[in-house]
Order: C-alpha cells, then structure tokens, then sequence
C-alpha cells in the first residue's frame, strides 16, 4: 500500500477495513481467489475515486509514486522520533532500491522467511539456525498472523533433498554477510522455484536489533573471532543500553512467568515475523 495516502475522518486506512470485510464476505480466512482478488482489486479503485484520486494505470507511473512515498515518509511523525531517539540527523535522508519480484507462493517448492545469523535473543551462534520459514507463501501471510511459521530446520530436515542445499547456502552467505557487514545481520529471503529448482534468493539484509545484554556478547565475540578490533566493538556498545545492566536484575531462572488470561493464549517469548512481498536479489553487496 506505498501508494495508498488516503486515510478516513477517524484516521483508518479504508483499504484494510475493505480487505477485512472483503474476506468476511468470502469467509476467507487466509487466501482469496483470482476472482476475489480481481473484485477486490475494483473496490480499492473505487476508494481512490471517492477521495479525489485516479490510481495511475502506467507501471513506470505506479513504480515511481511508490518510491516518492517512500521520500515523502522521510518526514513522518515516526521517522522524525525515531531519529531523534537514535541520534540520527535529519539531514541525512532516504534511499529507494527498485526490484524485480520473485514469489514465495508460485508453487509447493517455493517459500518465504527470514534469518538471523546469530541468536536474536543471546547473540550467540549456534549450529541450528535461527528463524522462521514459510512454504509457498509471500510475507503478508506471516505478518497478518494467519499462517504459523516453521523453525529453519524444515528446510535442513525436508524429505525434497534440494531444501538441504539452501539451508546450507543459507548458513554459508550468513557467514560472508557477517565478515562483509561486520555485525550480526537479520535478513529476509525468498525461494522461488526456476526450471524447476528451488533457488534463493536474499531480499533485505540490516544488522540485526538485539538486547543491551546481547550488544555487549556479540561485540565480545565479533573480537574474538577476528572480526573486529577491540576499538571497533567498544563503539559498537550504545553507553546508554548497556549502563541499564549496571542495576540489579532478577536472574530468568528466577522471574515470576507472566500470568495467563484464559482467552488469550500463551504467546511463544520471541516471535520472529517476515516482512513484505519478496523482490529479485541474489546478492545485496560484494560478498568476496
């Protein structure tokens, strides 16, 4: 919805409230039809009309008002906190990269996920990969909350042996991405089937938000495994985050669970989420 400005006199975005009616109506609970999507497609035309607007036809026209919204959301009300909570110049700006689409839902063969290439939560790294993965599926489905992820072992223990090798090639560019960006990354990925082979592709990559705790721990290890410099990992601590660990703690083993509402169910501590629809990228920097 990049080009989707419109908003209703209560501040709702009219498309989500037409999409949630939509499947109401179709009693759809996660997939529409093509027919569903092609009425629904109608409807949202119908909301640009009714607020004075015509939804450009011309491809090159749609691409270029997204990547302007995208400018224009520089200078948001959440953006300008953001960088005033993380110390970022105003003056800095934004950046668009324009993809070709690769689909996560083209067929059984095909999936969607994200990758951390350290714990998210210790920033140790294990053997077992950390992250979550979806079977034809594109990232909305995740985000939404109608589809429940796997761990990356269904990739490493699927029955289709040519899983195996994307688990493999997985950890392998993790690896690379981590000695070329220089920090724990957590990435976003798509496999889509081509000529009949499961191929992956790697969408987004950011170094990865971690605890005060896990800042110290990677800084630490990215040291020891030669990576960085001891100068270098002390500027990656924040001296705000990490003087929180200076007060007393309770011990994990030790905290009092969260009580349970009855009509709620116990949600997982860390719930990783894929984002976004997938675009075309075998590799996001020189990886050597």
């Amino acid at each position: 919805m990049l080009l989707s400005k419109i908003k209703d006199e209560n501040g709702e975005d009219p498309f989500e409230e037409t999409l949630g009616n939509f499947k109401k109506e179709k009693g759809a609970k996660t997939d529409l039809t093509a027919d569903d999507l092609a009425e629904l497609i109608k409807r949202y035309k119908a909301i640009y009309v009714k607020y004075g607007h015509e939804f450009p036809q011309d491809p090159k026209k749609q691409v270029m008002a997204s990547a302007e919204a995208v400018f224009r959301s520089w200078n948001n009300e959440r953006a300008i906190f953001t960088r005033k909570l993380e110390g970022i110049p105003d003056n800095l700006g934004t950046a668009v990269n324009i993809q070709e689409m690769v689909f996560g839902n083209r067929t059984p063969r095909s999936a969607t996920g994200v990758y951390f290439t350290r714990d998210k939560v210790s920033c140790i790294k294990h053997d077992i990969l950390d992250g979550t993965v979806l079977f034809q599926t594109q990232g909305e489905d995740v985000v939404a909350g109608i589809r429940n992820a796997l761990p990356l072992e269904a990739l490493r223990d699927h029955e289709d042996k040519a899983f195996h090798a994307i688990y493999d090639e997985l950890k392998a560019t993790g690896e690379k991405l981590e000695h070329k960006c220089r920090d724990m990354q957590d990435t976003e990925f798509t496999i889509e089937e081509v000529n009949g082979v499961p191929t992956l592709y790697f969408l987004q990559i950011r170094d990865g938000k971690r605890s005060a705790k896990a800042e110290s721990v990677i800084a630490y290890n990215l040291v020891k495994e030669g990576i960085l410099t001891k100068e270098e990992a002390i500027c990656k601590v924040n001296p705000e985050r990490f003087e929180g660990l200076l007060f007393p703690q309770i011990e994990p083993k030790t905290a009092r669970p969260p009580r349970r509402s009855p009509r709620v169910p116990l949600l997982p501590p860390v719930l990783p989420v894929v984002k976004s629809a997938s675009r075309r990228t075998k590799h996001l920097c020189d990886l050597g």
